[in-house]
């Protein structure tokens, strides 16, 4: 943080795209995973929140579900179609 000479004067610190926590909530269908400290659920939710921080509108194209358990998803930014 940087102040200035003059009292009134305040510079906001930077925020970075790391400086951006979501609190986790855990619903009664979360997916955990072996070895992991937050639920699927609240991992993608975090990853969304720091996409729209940089202004990247992310949508899910398709969802792939070949192999039961296991997942694909298509995604592309909303303003690159």
């Amino acid at each position: 943080m940087t102040l200035s000479t003059q009292p009134d004067a305040f510079i906001a610190p930077k925020i970075g795209i790391n400086d951006i926590i979501i609190a986790p909530t855990i619903g009664i269908n979360d997916s955990f995973i072996l070895g992991k400290d937050a639920s699927l659920e609240s991992s993608i939710a975090t990853l969304q929140a720091k996409l729209l921080a940089l202004n990247i509108h992310v949508i899910e194209q398709s969802w792939l579900n070949e192999i039961e358990g296991i997942w694909s998803v298509h995604v592309i930014d909303r303003d690159c179609t």
